[in-house]
């Protein structure tokens, strides 16, 4: 946790009519932020974690359930104004350690966040946001190497249009030859479904953004990498160097 008496935070005058302030001349409706220091920024996170093994699929459970409550301190149009908010999350993973040959990973992580204004409630939101992912790495005769992975995004309490549900799909797959394996060449395809977005939250003092930029969809790579791959093996007293 952490409290601050000196914070720096935005002042944000919101011109009604036609006016001037400091030499800078603001038609109706503009805003002026301007960095101001104030008292009463204070921020506390805690969270609990447990892990214990899945014998019968040989992989480790991990849960996590924690919370942040954030206290911020801003001016709007001269009047003080605290914005609180309350964050809740809950996550679990599963690793796999089944063999060097079959590598996987499922988890989720959920997040709840509650957002209350002291000046403007207009402001206040309740925004929830779950990111689910699988991820799948399997080698055959120890040269071929397939990867696939799966991510669900799935959003709520976010402007009208904003609230989309989509799965993003990544897949590859390699052949490892040359000594020791050192190179290796691969196919990948990302965003198979051509569903991938972009969406950002950005909550202020005086206004709630919902933002989404546009993203390079499905396309396909091909890649070489060679691993130079040097270790100078130090001798025990009374052999030859290697």
């Amino acid at each position: 946790g952490n409290y601050s008496t000196s914070y720096i935070t935005n002042s944000t005058f919101i011109a009604n009519t036609d006016t001037t302030i400091n030499n800078v001349q603001l038609l109706r409706g503009t805003q002026l932020t301007t960095p101001v220091n104030l008292s009463g920024y204070s921020n506390i996170r805690g969270f609990i974690s447990y892990g214990f093994p899945l014998k019968p699929i040989k992989s480790i459970l991990n849960l996590t359930v924690g919370s942040t409550l954030t206290q911020t301190p801003g001016m709007v149009n001269a009047l003080l104004n605290h914005s609180n908010s309350q964050n809740y999350s809950l996550q679990f993973s599963i690793n796999s350690n089944v063999s060097k040959n079959v590598d996987f990973t499922i988890s989720s992580n959920s997040n709840y966040t509650n957002t209350l204004n002291s000046l403007n409630s207009q402001l206040n939101s309740n925004y929830f946001n779950q990111s689910s992912r699988l991820k799948l790495n399997l080698i055959f005769l120890s040269s071929i190497v397939l990867n696939t992975e799966l991510n669900h995004q799935y959003y709520e309490g976010l402007s009208a249009g904003y609230n989309p549900s989509f799965l993003l799909w990544n897949a590859g797959l390699a052949y490892k030859f040359l000594k020791n394996k050192q190179a290796e060449i691969r196919f990948s395809v990302f965003d198979i479904l051509g569903q991938n977005q972009s969406i950002t939250r950005n909550i202020t003092d005086a206004y709630i953004e919902d933002t989404q930029s546009n993203l390079l969809q499905r396309y396909f790579m091909l890649t070489f990498t060679y691993n130079i791959k040097v270790f100078k093996v130090q001798p025990a007293e009374g052999e030859k160097e290697k």
